[in-house]
């Protein structure tokens, strides 16, 4: 390529691109085969102009295209490649469209077709029946076979050989007898006319569903009697195996683990009916709502209980009909000053003693003026009949210590004695525990709770 330019003198100088030239008032110039520009370069500092281009002194810049001379006008291409990675700006997808294609554009497409049978050589259904009848009655083959592959489930019939007589219909009975098990009403017949070979049973023909049926029958099944003699229970004589009554031995299993669980529980309750022989129940009549009832056993006339600080007293307590009750409580006989207690019930254990905490007091009942202080409950208890259960008080602090109602000691329930030649009785369970300090949800009995003839304190409790 031919490129002219002019210095800064005005001069046209000419180069061969490619070639590395020099001209009045610069440096050089070469053109930059690899990057598709036109390179000048300058030393002494001058400036020159080609056309639009100024070049900055003791640098190297580029032409602009528009300021090339003589350049061509078409630019054929020359055979050459690019990489997949060189092409930009390409589709993310190819969809095709619809469109054909000869025999000879798909890979062995010819060879496969050639392979093929003609299409006049394969026999029509009616012709293969032809040609298989043919077989036992055109009287040309010989050395007939026929083979059942019980395995993929194909009958094969083959000849060989020509002439001879005709294959009966006696030949074809024989053939397909070796084939079959025959018993008695089992006969194979073959039709001439109609080219028809079946199998009877007892005159009727034996098809693929009563085939079905019998294998859905199970070996050695019988049907001794009609289905409604079948049906009824009251045929159904003799001995069963638990084993052969679905379900039967796991319901066996848990009604055993229940009765075991009721006679556990019957035990139990027994126990707790023991340790309480030695009084009654308080309520013998029936439940009055709205009336008070206490842990006494007789009708005896109260006496006063007198308790100190910490001091933690309980006895127990069991009602002949269920007891429902929304306040506990009891009656202050004198009135102390700075006193208060609150009262509270366990539940009872197998071994009959104090067992699981079922109520407390939230609050502190006041024991400065005589008259029935108890805790108004916020979702009644209900005791159960005959069930025991242990009542008590626990004292607080107090400047004077307050009396309460106490029961009388005849009238109150029997622990036991503490020694054989002993004239008291034990009457309650007393432990110290810090009023500030909540009950323990698990009692935990140990001996040494155990005090004689001491007054219990008379638990109040209102019927709903």
């Amino acid at each position: 390529m031919l490129v002219k330019f002019l210095n800064s003198d005005g001069k046209v100088s000419t180069a061969i691109a490619g070639s590395y030239f020099k001209g009045d008032g610069w440096t050089g110039a070469y053109y930059d085969s690899d990057e598709g520009r036109l390179v000048f370069e300058s030393e002494d500092g001058l400036g020159f102009t080609t056309g639009d281009l100024r070049v900055a002194t003791g640098g190297t810049s580029s032409v602009e295209w528009t300021t090339v001379l003589n350049k061509p006008t078409s630019f054929p291409p020359s055979a050459h490649t690019h990489t997949w990675a060189d092409i930009t700006d390409k589709p993310t997808e190819f969809t095709p469209v619809s469109h054909n294609h000869t025999i000879s554009q798909v890979t062995d497409l010819q060879s496969v077709i050639d392979a093929k049978a003609d299409k006049s050589q394969i026999l029509t259904q009616q012709q293969f029946k032809d040609s298989v009848a043919a077989m036992f009655q055109s009287g040309t083959h010989t050395n007939v076979s026929i083979n059942y592959d019980p395995v993929v489930g194909t009958l094969n019939l083959s000849a060989a050989g020509g002439g001879g007589a005709s294959v009966s219909e006696e030949d074809v009975q024989d053939w397909v007898g070796n084939l079959i098990t025959q018993g008695a009403g089992i006969s194979v017949n073959y039709d001439d006319v109609g080219n028809v070979l079946s199998i009877e049973l007892s005159g009727v023909s034996f098809t693929s569903a009563d085939k079905s049926k019998l294998d859905g029958i199970a070996a050695n099944a019988t049907a001794n009697s009609t289905d409604s003699q079948l049906r009824e229970r009251s045929t159904h004589t003799g001995t069963q195996a638990i084993s052969t009554i679905s379900g039967l031995q796991s319901a066996l299993t848990t009604a055993t683990d229940t009765l075991v669980t009721l006679q556990s529980e019957i035990a139990e309750a027994r126990a707790q009916l023991s340790a309480v022989s030695a009084f009654a129940a308080p309520n013998a009549g029936g439940i009055v709502p709205g009336r008070y009832y206490d842990n006494a056993t007789t009708s005896a006339i109260n006496t006063n209980y007198t308790s100190a600080v910490d001091r933690v007293d309980m006895t127990p307590f069991i009602t002949s009909r269920p007891l429902r009750v929304d306040q506990i409580g009891f009656a202050v006989a004198t009135a102390g000053s700075a006193a208060y207690g609150r009262a509270f019930v366990y539940g009872c254990g197998a071994d009959s003693w104090p067992s699981d905490l079922i109520f407390e007091g939230d609050t502190n009942l006041d024991l400065n003026s005589v008259n029935f202080r108890g805790h108004t409950l916020a979702s009644p208890i209900t005791f159960e009949a005959n069930k025991v259960y242990w009542v008590g008080w626990r004292f607080g602090a107090a400047t004077t210590y307050a009396v309460l109602r106490g029961l009388n000691i005849s009238s109150a329930p029997s622990l036991g004695l503490p020694a054989s030649s002993g004239s008291n009785y034990l009457s309650v369970l007393r432990r110290t525990i810090p009023f500030a300090t909540r009950l323990p949800t698990t009692w935990g009995f140990v001996e040494s709770d155990m005090a004689a003839n001491i007054v219990p304190p008379s638990i109040r409790m209102r019927a709903v």
